[in-house]
C-alpha cells in the first residue's frame, strides 16, 4: 500500500471506564458516527447513554476525524451518561 493511501486512513481506539479497549481504521473523512454505532452495537449498548470524548472534548456523530485534526492512534473515552447523585 501506497503512503498516500494510508494517510487517507486513521487508527483509533476507543476505551471504556473499565479499561476495555477496540480498535478500528477509518478514513478520515468517515462521520464518527458510524464508528459510534458500530462499538455500542458490538458492547451491547445504547449509544443515548453513551459519551465520546477526546482529549476532554465530546464527539458529535457528525464529525469527522479529519474536521477534529485526530493523529493516527487517537484514543477516545466512551464514558455512560448518569444522571442524579
Amino acid at each position: 500500500m501506497s503512503e498516500a493511501a494510508d494517510d487517507d486512513h486513521i487508527k483509533l481506539k476507543i476505551k471504556d471506564q473499565n479499561g476495555k479497549e477496540m480498535f478500528f481504521r477509518i478514513k478520515r473523512t468517515t462521520e464518527l458516527g458510524k464508528v459510534i454505532k458500530t462499538y455500542c452495537d458490538r458492547q451491547a449498548m445504547d449509544p443515548k447513554i453513551v459519551r465520546f470524548f477526546c482529549d476532554g472534548q465530546r464527539i458529535r456523530g457528525s464529525e469527522t476525524p479529519a474536521e477534529l485534526d485526530m493523529d493516527d492512534d487517537v484514543e477516545i473515552d466512551a464514558m455512560i451518561h448518569q444522571t442524579g447523585g
